[in-house]
């Protein structure tokens, strides 16, 4: 599985449309380490692609 392999994976097969937010939290003096840089460059776009799909505006949605 990608997970055992050290891979970030999704605990769900599905999407799910809300109004609430997330927040990328770290402490200040690690805000500029290579995986919480890494991770944030990652997760932002992917994020990005989900709220279109769910939403309806990927050009991929269904």
């Amino acid at each position: 599985m990608a997970w055992s392999i050290g891979r970030l994976v999704g605990p769900f097969w599905s999407d799910i449309a809300s109004d609430l937010g997330f927040w990328i939290v770290c402490r200040r003096d690690s805000r500029k380490l290579r995986r919480i840089v890494a991770l944030r460059n990652w997760l932002l776009p992917e994020a990005s692609v989900a709220a279109a799909a769910v939403s309806g505006t990927h050009p991929d949605a269904a």
